[in-house]
């Protein structure tokens, strides 16, 4: 009799455990689909606003919602900033609720998103003035709101399929994959600076003259070994110049396995900005320069956070 009481007993237990097992599994919370923005600029479109004839711009972006699930609507927003007196300010421009869809822009678009800046824009634009076009969060059709500032993506393998996937984590709690998205580049916003015609590309003969080195047992002062540069031109207002910072680095550096830097300015009507570049350190460095317009000539100013600067002239060949 106690032998079949403890068998009772261990079954009762078992089937216990078993039922315990499945309520677990069945309470593991429903994973819903996440989403992710792509904004790009439409083919043939106008990427910036031209100085000399502001009222032709005509341009057109299209942006899409990627998810498995249903977005509802995505607000795009315009912020105009004035580079000469740092004004700036923020308007709705389009709730989109069709993705993907093309959404037109012009001067009078422009004009009209900002009625107390509207004479300004449409007859003062200055070289150097934005207008940026950004994204809001992803509103889904199920009320939820995926947010930018908080996702980010994990590489993983799909057990069904065996192709790359891409699991988003995101403040909902929600873990969705998204098939086959790989490297690609999301953009969620789009720069339009009023700009002039630039031509800058070729190659130059090179000076570069500054100080340095302070704390890495280098000389003062110092002159740049290198003689020539080049600037090669991406797009309309952008280019790649090398060496970036007149070869201070390798000049100065070199024992520390410093090398010749490519960085990335813009020409924005006669003013060059850097557009990606730092100071070899991956801090933020102060780089500026000015166009001649009558002979070509390019002058650059460039200084970093630990006491190094040069100045570097570039002289077309």
């Amino acid at each position: 009799m106690k032998k079949i009481l403890k068998l009772m007993l261990v079954a009762t237990f078992g089937m216990l455990l078993f039922s315990s097992c499945q309520e677990g599994e069945t309470s593991m919370p429903e994973m819903k689909a996440g989403a992710v923005k792509n904004m790009m600029l439409v083919e043939g479109a106008d990427a910036m606003i031209p100085a000399l004839n502001p009222s032709g711009f005509s341009s057109a972006l299209t942006l899409d919602v990627i998810s498995d699930d249903e977005p509802a609507s995505v607000q795009l927003y315009v912020e105009f900033f004035r580079i000469g007196s740092g004004f700036r300010d923020t308007a709705e421009w389009i709730n989109q609720t069709t993705f993907p869809a093309t959404n037109e822009l012009s001067l009078q678009d422009l004009a009209d998103l900002f009625p107390d800046s509207s004479s300004v824009i449409l007859n003062d634009l200055d070289g150097g003035d934005v207008f940026t076009v950004y994204t809001g969060n992803i509103i889904m059709a199920d009320g939820r709101e995926i947010k930018d500032e908080y996702s980010y993506f994990v590489e993983a393998v799909s057990e069904n399929t065996g192709n790359d996937t891409i699991i988003e984590l995101n403040p909902t709690g929600h873990s969705p994959a998204l098939q086959n998205i790989g490297q690609t580049v999301w953009l969620t916003q789009y720069i339009y600076y009023v700009g002039c015609p630039t031509d800058l590309g070729g190659t130059y003969d090179m000076t570069a003259t500054g100080e340095g080195g302070y704390g890495l047992g280098a000389p003062s002062a110092w002159t740049s070994n290198f003689t020539e540069a080049t600037i090669t031109q991406i797009s309309e207002l952008n280019y790649t110049i090398e060496p970036a910072i007149g070869g201070l680095m390798v000049d100065y550096y070199a024992a520390f396995g410093a090398q010749v830097m490519t960085g990335e300015i813009m020409d924005v009507c006669g003013t060059l900005m850097a557009a990606g570049l730092n100071d070899g350190w991956n801090a933020p460095a102060h780089y500026e320069g000015t166009v001649d317009e009558a002979t070509g000539v390019i002058t650059i100013e460039w200084e970093n956070p630990w006491g190094d600067w040069f100045t570097m002239i570039l002289t077309p060949q």
